[in-house]
């Protein structure tokens, strides 16, 4: 998957055929100087056709017969799709008004999703069917069509040019809620790759089915995607820590489930999907964690964001990888899921306990009058 969620390492691999973060203060609206009207629906229209460059190059990739060939692409790919992920999402708050930017960072972000239900399904069946040579004529075509989509659509917020300092920018890493919401990506995240990064595995080793049944997975993968995405913007508006919690249990919950079950197929998918929308929970609320948490340094608390997605994809790649060469078996990266989704969690309590404890001193060091209302400044 990707994405919001990195490169989705294995998934579906073709074989050779106002503030509510302590530590940040409330992002107002902002205006558009060069067309006075605000489109963050600009940048959702775009990303669709952006993520799907890198949902499809990566199965693309992993089809080739030759190390070399693999390892290059991916390495200069790779280096595209980071700055295109770390930078995406900045601007989003500043276009929109008070009480919908969660709603407007999942916009953006449905780009993402949709490649996923459609890019790397599409992908895996094009490459087990033409070859993956051909796909890259498409991804060219796509790469440059979504290029100037970005140029011409996307609209310069207010502000576009000036810039803090990079010194400043990295102060914020100084702020404890920053490291709780890497740690929560990073950790958290990972119990969704442990599973989605051998779907290519356990659909036909666990479910049952052919191996033309993976694309199909993936399909009803992105489609769960898709819907927790929507859900995560409007709910994070709400509550962004009720948003965030509800992700992690539901993951939790729904890999100890497809641990359990996964050996019927219907049952099988049908937990898989419920993955995929639990997980997406977490992708806006984390993103809009960190933006609030660094209010001065939008860009590193993007880049951060991808950043911790990505350590999540490999991490839970990696551990899956462990217990699957331990030879515990094909759901064993279901259960090393779980254990990733309850640290999370784990980290999750702990950032909000330290939000509440910041809430009460700053509540009891608030101004007073002599009846002991709080004085209006």
């Amino acid at each position: 998957m990707g994405s919001q969620h990195g490169d989705g390492v294995g998934a579906g691999r073709l074989r050779p055929a106002p503030s509510r973060v302590p530590g940040g203060t409330a992002r107002g609206p902002g205006s558009l100087h060069s067309s006075g009207r605000s489109r963050p629906s600009a940048l959702s229209a775009v990303q669709p056709v952006h993520g799907i460059v890198h949902e499809r190059d990566g199965p693309t990739v992993r089809a080739s017969p030759c190390r070399r060939r693999r390892c290059a692409p991916r390495r200069d790919s790779g280096r595209g799709r980071a700055c295109h992920g770390a930078i995406l999402p900045g601007p989003v708050p500043s276009l929109t008004p008070p009480g919908r930017r969660a709603r407007s960072v999942s916009l953006v972000m449905l780009g993402l999703t949709i490649a996923t239900m459609l890019g790397v399904p599409a992908s895996t069946a094009f490459g087990q069917v033409v070859g993956w040579r051909s796909a890259y004529v498409i991804v060219v075509v796509v790469a440059a069509l979504s290029t100037i989509a970005i140029w011409r659509l996307v609209p310069e917020p207010e502000g576009a040019g000036v810039t803090g300092s990079i010194r400043g920018e990295l102060r914020a890493l100084r702020r404890a809620q920053v490291w709780f919401a890497l740690g929560i990506g990073s950790i958290g995240f990972g119990g969704m790759f442990a599973v989605y990064s051998y779907i290519g595995e356990i659909v036909p080793g666990v479910m049952g089915l052919g191996e033309r049944a993976v694309p199909v997975a993936l399909f009803v993968f992105g489609v769960g995607m898709t819907i927790g995405n929507v859900l995560a913007g409007r709910a994070a508006d709400r509550s962004l820590y009720g948003t965030i919690f509800a992700g992690l249990i539901g993951m939790t919950v729904s890999l100890a489930v497809f641990a359990l079950v996964a050996e019927n197929a219907i049952a099988g998918m049908i937990l898989l999907l419920a993955l995929a929308i639990t997980s997406q929970l977490m992708g806006p609320s984390l993103q809009l964690f960190l933006l609030d948490a660094s209010p001065d340094a939008p860009s590193l608390a993007a880049a951060l964001h991808h950043s911790a997605l990505n350590i999540g994809n490999s991490l839970g790649a990696a551990l899956g990888a462990a217990v699957l060469a331990a030879g515990w078996g094909l759901l064993a990266p279901a259960w090393t899921g779980v254990a990733l989704a309850i640290a999370g969690l784990g980290i999750a309590g702990w950032s909000f306990a330290v939000h509440r404890r910041q809430q009460t001193r700053t509540a009891a060091e608030a101004p007073t009058t002599t009846d002991g209302v709080p004085a209006v400044c």
